[in-house]
């Protein structure tokens, strides 16, 4: 966290090694209504604040396109509904006027609130913006898709958006594009009384894969608790990895599965495809994945175990500075929310708050 109270969602690299973070500014901005007013913001070198934009802005994830713009998606919130957003910027910081009107994009189904948490490229330029709708009366599934200048892509699912239900209650946390253009969402569903991981793979015009797990989804429980899925990442040979927290015994644990190609829980993996993992008496969510050259799978998040966390997190930030040669990085003392797999082995974590 920042002293003004902007909140780090999510943290890129970009491909002049600047590194880039999207964020949620909660400083209070008095309106003339008296309300506060949040902020979409990235940093590159220096923080930069965009104070024109309106009202309930929030940016959860960003990408970096080949000529060096920087794309952020989210959600926006004017009048009554919250509509899917995006932002494009120059690489100077400045909004990029050819992108949606005045470098801006909102889009929405007109019935109930859209919520952006990802956003992906095609190969060919075009937009994926995952996450989930109140459309249908009940939280599904849900992903637009828009043509490079920011319009809405109409040839993709039904006009442009996909909707997925099957359970209650879902959101999507994360998405990936697979090599041969299917698309991966992954989240969780409400099924009767508890939650559990939730997976959806559409192919590359919106429609749902038939041939991936139950006409399209995948469901899984790790026992008789809640099962929250937050991340997912796809291995080079196409499996398909997903992250989050299981509830055992009544408490969080790191929880994760990985699933062969066409959705079934991958035997050869941990206990039939999945694996939990606990700190001690303590509550351990899973928040973001990362895959190593050498096959290797990292699961950053955070525990609640008195003030372990904080310790934990301020010994491996110094460790690992002091072996790469000294310089500042990313500490949190909370939660680890971005994870980066580079180089060396070598890694980037961020959470909610930077060393000073």
């Amino acid at each position: 966290m920042f002293t003004d109270g902007s909140i780090f969602n999510h943290i890129r690299n970009h491909r002049t090694g600047v590194f880039l973070y999207a964020c949620k500014n909660r400083k209070p901005v008095e309106r003339t209504n008296g309300a506060q007013i949040d902020h979409f913001c990235f940093n590159a070198f220096l923080r930069k604040r965009f104070d024109e934009l309106v009202a309930g802005e929030q940016a959860d994830d960003l990408i970096t396109v080949e000529d060096g713009k920087i794309l952020l998606g989210g959600f926006s919130t004017t009048g009554a509904n919250a509509d899917y957003a995006l932002l494009r910027y120059n690489s100077d910081g400045s909004l990029d006027s050819s992108f949606g009107i005045g470098g801006r994009v909102t889009a929405g189904l007109g019935l109930g609130n859209e919520f952006g948490t990802r956003v992906a490229l095609q190969p060919d330029g075009r937009i994926l913006l995952g996450g989930a709708t109140t459309s249908t009366g009940a939280r599904t599934f849900a992903l637009m898709r828009f043509q490079p200048d920011g319009s809405v892509d109409t040839s993709f699912g039904m006009d442009g958006h996909a909707i997925t239900a099957f359970g209650t209650n879902m959101d999507a946390w994360d998405m990936a594009v697979q090599p041969d253009g299917r698309i991966v969402l992954g989240g969780y569903a409400r099924f009767g009384e508890t939650f559990d991981f939730a997976l959806v793979r559409y192919r590359d015009d919106g429609t749902l894969d038939a041939t991936f797990g139950t006409d399209g989804t995948v469901a899984t429980g790790f026992g008789a608790g809640d099962d929250v899925a937050h991340t997912l990442a796809i291995q080079s040979d196409g499996r398909i990895l997903l992250a989050g927290t299981a509830q055992i015994d009544g408490e969080p644990d790191f929880a994760l599965a990985r699933y062969t190609v066409d959705g079934a829980l991958d035997a050869s993996f941990g206990d039939g495809g999945t694996v939990k993992t606990s700190f001690g008496d303590s509550n351990d969510t899973g928040w973001t994945l990362a895959l190593q050259p050498d096959g290797r799978i990292l699961l950053g998040g955070f525990t609640t175990f008195s003030a372990f966390s904080l310790e934990m997190v301020e010994a491996l930030h110094a460790l690992v500075l002091a072996k790469h040669g000294g310089g500042r990085g990313v500490r949190d003392a909370r939660r680890l929310e971005s994870a980066l797999a580079r180089p060396r082995n070598m890694h980037a974590c961020g959470g909610g708050s930077l060393a000073q």
